[in-house]
């Protein structure tokens, strides 16, 4: 049945354009139109099979072909794009056609290059200072949750504190008074402990500042 479809459109099919038709719109603009509804059901079927991973080594042989050593990825994309136009539009490299643009282009090709380096060596920059920052913040945060967590023990001890002192001055029990004092003796201490997360967290603040 085919053999009846193509020699009726042999011209057709000779400059079919993978780049500018879909295959399933080329062959069904062909069998619909002469009846071959039958037919059309088995390309329909062929269409929807995998191709495999054919495309895409295509893809990893065509990148190959173009690294080099030292090769920056925005290189590699340059060259995919030209090289994709080049075969889109049936462009060999001996028949490019050399535009007043495309010289304009190269002559300053060099302060482009030289512009991109001082932008990227801005961006490492500012991206190395960026985890620099978030470094710190990070540390002011675990310190501020530590001063926040002894301040809330230093408020539990000092009421059960205050409480055992009263239990001791309504009852005369002298342990309660001792338990008590212990009690401020080690709210005492965590106040040590918050003034040195106070001093260290205004020393991380000043770091944070100071990042260059």
């Amino acid at each position: 049945m085919i053999e009846e479809v193509v020699p009726e459109h042999r011209e057709s099919f000779m400059s079919f354009d993978k780049f500018d038709r879909r295959l399933d719109t080329f062959f069904a603009e062909f069998l619909l139109e002469k009846g071959f509804e039958s037919l059309w059901r088995v390309f329909t079927l062929i269409f929807c099979l995998s191709h495999g991973q054919s495309a895409i080594e295509r893809e990893f042989k065509t990148n190959k072909e173009f690294i080099t050593e030292n090769q920056s990825e925005g290189s590699l994309k340059s060259l995919r794009i030209i090289q994709d136009y080049m075969m889109s539009n049936e462009v060999q490299a001996n028949n490019l056609p050399i535009t007043r643009e495309m010289v304009k282009s190269v002559k300053s090709a060099r302060s482009r290059y030289v512009e991109f380096q001082t932008e990227s060596l801005k961006s490492k920059v500012d991206t190395r200072k960026d985890l620099k920052r978030k470094a710190v913040c990070s540390e002011i945060e675990e310190v501020r949750k530590k001063k926040q967590y002894l301040q809330t023990s230093i408020n539990a001890l000092i009421k059960d504190a205050d409480e055992l002192a009263l239990k001791a001055e309504t009852t005369s029990d002298f342990q309660a008074l001792g338990r008590s004092n212990d009690l401020r003796k080690l709210a005492n201490s965590k106040k040590e402990e918050v003034e040195e997360c106070i001093q260290m967290e205004q020393s991380l603040v000043l770091r944070k500042d100071s990042v260059v």
